[in-house]
């Protein structure tokens, strides 16, 4: 309804402005026919007509004014930066828990910096992990992982294993990674996660990933690109991020990996 008066209500005014203002003026009467319409009288009818018109197109204004409903938005994961030292996992029944998997609750003094795919498998980390520092953000590329670990550092929640996930959104130097695992000479451990990404920059970062991993002594390498080596299943379709089983799978595979690491 409020519609239908809006356009009957332009149709109105568009007519009186071509017959009163725009006609005369493109004649060059515009003068002439103003003075008319005072002498006849039709000057204020015409006055009315537009008060009338103003009333209507204010009273639908305002109608119209309120907001349409928002549809139901749905339910999506924030794949915002993530720093927390517990996260709610969220799990079903059906999610391995520490006591189900074997591992003991030992997150305290571990921290894992990271991409999408740490933010993929934080709630499981978390929840097999209690107390674990997780940092991740989608994007993140390893030149930035230093600013990270740094930030951490200066609040005091940068734990004496440190687990680094990153590479899978570009190539990196070497003297950049050298640099960075220079700088954690302090640190007990650090732990390099090879990556699976169908890109064209994939095996160059396991590449050096692996190579650098061998020249410190307190480095050693998580090989996840080999062992998602035919597990599409894990995956979505753009062969990077987790499903939730596979986020649960990548979970369990870093602890065990972790836990066999007899200094650990």
């Amino acid at each position: 309804m409020r519609i239908a008066l809006q356009v009957m209500v332009s149709f109105i005014m568009a007519g009186l402005s071509y017959r009163y203002i725009e006609e005369p003026i493109r004649r060059g009467t515009f003068g002439t026919s103003l003075k008319s319409l005072r002498r006849s009288g039709a000057g204020s009818q015409l006055g009315l007509v537009v008060i009338v018109i103003a009333i209507i197109l204010v009273l639908t204004s305002w109608k119209t004014d309120s907001p349409d409903p928002v549809p139901d938005a749905p339910a999506t994961v924030s794949r915002e930066s993530v720093q927390t030292e517990k996260l709610q996992s969220g799990c079903s029944a059906e999610n391995h828990s520490a006591e189900n998997t074997g591992h003991s609750a030992e997150g305290e003094g571990v921290t894992a910096i990271g991409d999408s795919v740490i933010l993929d498998a934080a709630p499981f980390l978390e929840k097999q992990l209690p107390g674990i520092i997780i940092d991740g953000k989608v994007g993140r590329q390893m030149s930035q992982a230093e600013d990270v670990l740094d930030g951490l550092r200066a609040q005091g929640k940068l734990g004496h294993k440190i687990i680094i996930e990153l590479g899978t959104n570009g190539v990196f130097n070497q003297s950049q990674l050298k640099s960075l695992l220079a700088s954690l000479q302090d640190s007990r451990h650090i732990y390099l996660i090879t990556t699976r990404v169908p890109r064209g920059w994939q095996n160059t970062v396991n590449d050096n990933l692996r190579e650098i991993a061998g020249e410190f002594q307190n480095v050693r390498l998580i090989d996840w690109y080999s062992a998602s080596e035919n597990r599409n299943d894990l995956f979505y379709d753009d062969g990077v991020h987790l499903k939730p089983e596979g986020a649960q799978y990548y979970a369990s595979f870093l602890i065990d990996a972790i836990k066999q690491d007899k200094t650990y």
